[in-house]
């Protein structure tokens, strides 16, 4: 590093000495450097995008995504949320999550949360209810995503006004690539 910072400050010592405008050698220098560090950037996201693509496509099947802890089933869906395009998808689920497991943007901006239940039996009317609850007193003006690895209850359907379902059909549509939800045509939690 001391060996860089000397070099540099020779070289600096030399182009100033010999250059009638110092500063145009310094901006031809720095401009190809930027040009490069933003490709060498643009390439990292696109490598990452691809990889984020292959993983989904490999275990795109229902049976994988049952053999999943909830908080890797968080993940997963987390995964799904980015290759759709959303933003800021964060997942913050786990023991004082406030009933909230993801929380991101929608490729137009509209803001959501993400509850996820990866059980062997359909979701129940309450944890509708819970969930609907949480969306009103602290997530107002989001949109509210349910996804239920094994669906839900004809009750917990009825329960749902104004949250977005993500049922076991839909998830595996989803994981492959089929389907997505529309955060974007959605109404926020009033």
């Amino acid at each position: 590093m001391l060996a860089a910072l000397l070099i540099g400050g020779v070289l600096w010592q030399w182009v100033t000495a010999r250059a009638e405008h110092p500063w145009l050698w310094v901006t031809g220098a720095a401009l190809p450097a930027v040009v490069g560090i933003a490709a060498v950037l643009w390439l990292f996201q696109r490598l990452r995008a691809g990889r984020r693509r292959e993983f989904l496509a490999r275990n795109a099947d229902l049976s994988y995504i049952d053999g999943l802890t909830g908080r890797a089933f968080e993940h997963y869906v987390a995964e799904l949320l980015r290759r759709d395009g959303c933003r800021r998808v964060t997942v913050v689920g786990g023991a004082g999550d406030g009933g909230i497991d993801i929380t991101g943007a929608a490729p137009g901006g509209r803001p959501f949360v993400v509850q996820c239940k990866l059980h062997s039996t359909p979701v129940r009317p309450g944890a509708v209810r819970e969930f609907q609850g949480v969306l009103h007193v602290t997530h107002r003006g989001r949109v509210g995503v349910f996804v239920a690895s094994h669906g839900y209850t004809s009750a917990a359907r009825a329960a749902a006004d104004g949250i977005l379902l993500v049922d076991r059909e839909g998830l595996a549509l989803w994981a492959a690539g089929r389907w997505r939800p529309d955060l974007a045509g959605s109404e926020p939690a009033a």
